[in-house]
């Protein structure tokens, strides 16, 4: 497979079965083992900062709790990030949207935008960067419609996690003129596939946690535009 058609190995949340995940440690890792894109999400802190974190609270990936957005940056900054994954990582701690994308300026991105009413601060932010290797996806229809509003040179991408409808929305992302589809793996076959390329859309899987060697295999064979994983040194084996 040549470099130019080259399925992308998409780190999601970074090396995230190696390291905490949306660390600077799970994305290091993850440039290591051989990631083209980071996969990060991202929300507001109390005081109107991009800060890089999956979770709508603190809970499961801190030392301490409650919601993001009732945590200034400089509060946010003083949390345990590591600890919870393993004593290795205690020195880990939340990064901003722009830190990372400076800090890994050699890799594309895929920004996955985890609530409403941020679309603004997003775009603000990425107007001091080429966004060529940057793609905004969600879950959100009504988050992806505002980006479009906002910048319509943006690459967007509609996250499909359930199997119902999945032809509606594919449509859907075509005639609101989406880049990419994210289709969660267990549920992609064939149909989806040529439908989405018919489409002109890129389609983009994404896994959590393990997928078996046997369905890897099946996925990749698709030859899809990339392959959203958390073990990506695994993957570049199999891309080589």
């Amino acid at each position: 497979m040549s470099k130019q058609n080259k399925i992308l190995n998409i780190a999601h949340r970074g090396s995230s079965l190696s390291c905490p995940e949306n660390t600077l440690a799970s994305f290091q890792t993850a440039v290591k083992e051989g990631s083209d894109y980071l996969e990060i999400d991202v929300r507001l802190s109390k005081d109107k900062q991009l800060v890089v974190i999956h979770d709508r609270k603190i809970n499961r990936t801190s030392n301490q709790k409650g919601r993001v957005r009732k945590y200034t940056l400089n509060e946010l900054k003083r949390l345990d990030i590591g600890s919870w994954f393993h004593s290795d990582f205690k020195s880990q701690r939340i990064s901003t949207l722009e830190e990372i994308l400076k800090h890994f300026n050699t890799q594309g991105f895929i920004i996955d935008v985890k609530e409403l009413a941020i679309e603004k601060y997003v775009v603000s932010a990425l107007s001091n960067y080429d966004c060529t290797n940057i793609i905004i996806s969600s879950f959100h229809w009504v988050i992806l419609k505002k980006f479009k509003k906002l910048n319509p040179q943006l690459k967007l991408a509609i996250l499909i996690p359930r199997k119902f409808g999945w032809k509606r929305k594919l449509k859907k992302a075509h005639k609101l003129g989406f880049y990419s589809v994210h289709i969660e793996q267990s549920i992609l076959n064939p149909n989806m596939v040529k439908e989405a390329k018919s489409l002109g859309l890129k389609l983009i899987p994404w896994t959590f946690r393990y997928m078996h060697e046997g369905r890897l295999r099946q996925i990749l064979s698709y030859n899809p535009h990339g392959l959203i994983n958390d073990y990506p040194k695994t993957v570049e084996q199999y891309l080589n």
